[in-house]
């Protein structure tokens, strides 16, 4: 009886330290409304970039033929 208790009280005792609260908005689980914004100029930074790395990349390997 005394290890029942204990066992009963130890996890009551781990119960009460977890709590959690869960909310759920009338738009749970659906898609955005909202258009998907895509900012063309960092694209296009990012793809310049890039392909600037490559040239160089190529030059360097140019040069070490």
């Amino acid at each position: 009886m005394f290890k029942f208790v204990v066992i009963l009280s130890f996890i009551l005792g781990l119960a009460s330290l977890c709590l959690c609260q869960l909310n759920f908005s009338p738009g749970w689980g659906k898609r955005s409304q909202e258009e998907c914004k895509l900012n063309t100029e960092g694209v296009f930074y990012i793809y310049k970039t890039i392909q600037n790395e490559i040239k160089k990349l190529i030059e360097c390997e140019k040069l070490t033929r």
